[in-house]
């Protein structure tokens, strides 16, 4: 994870990069706000 998260930093510089670690920020706060959603819902 931690490898994947460097190259995505590095590769930010470029266009495509930028969009790639865009998706990859978007996709890690989307898992957290089901995770938020998955124990909310299991105290129920």
């Amino acid at each position: 994870m931690e490898a994947a998260v460097a190259r995505t930093m590095a590769e930010a510089t470029t266009g495509e990069g930028r969009d790639r670690a865009f998706d990859f920020g978007l996709e890690r706060i989307l898992d957290g706000l089901q995770a938020l959603i998955d124990t909310r819902a299991a105290r129920r």
